[in-house]
């Protein structure tokens, strides 16, 4: 299974994780925005962090996805509204067994 956060890294370093990342079989995108023309064709799973603002932003963030094979998407929001990136991926790390499990079942299920 390959899970990458990029998160408040400098540009080369997103650059390298995102290299790596559309290379590797298997993925999972956890995000809570993509730049324009980002594209990861073997991902089967993207997990968006927080509500888009619109429609189009949250079709936008499927966009570079699958590709004519079968993917899912799936938004977590906080229950009072919005969650951060930041926060989400600090959840991530207190809860690492059980979200690595919980991924894991996920793709079991979707492929």
């Amino acid at each position: 299974m390959n899970v990458r956060f990029i998160q408040r890294k400098t540009p080369s370093h997103s650059a390298k994780v995102s290299d790596e990342f559309r290379k590797s079989k298997g993925l999972i995108l956890v995000t809570s925005n993509l730049p324009a023309g980002v594209d990861y064709p073997d991902v089967t799973l993207v997990i968006q962090v927080g509500a888009p603002s619109n429609r189009a932003q949250y079709i936008h963030r499927l966009g570079g996805t699958g590709h004519g094979k079968k993917a899912q998407g799936m938004l977590l929001l906080a229950p009072y509204g919005r969650i951060s990136f930041y926060l989400a991926s600090r959840i991530w790390q207190l809860q690492r067994l059980l979200c690595l499990w919980w991924i894991q079942t996920l793709i079991e299920k979707y492929g």
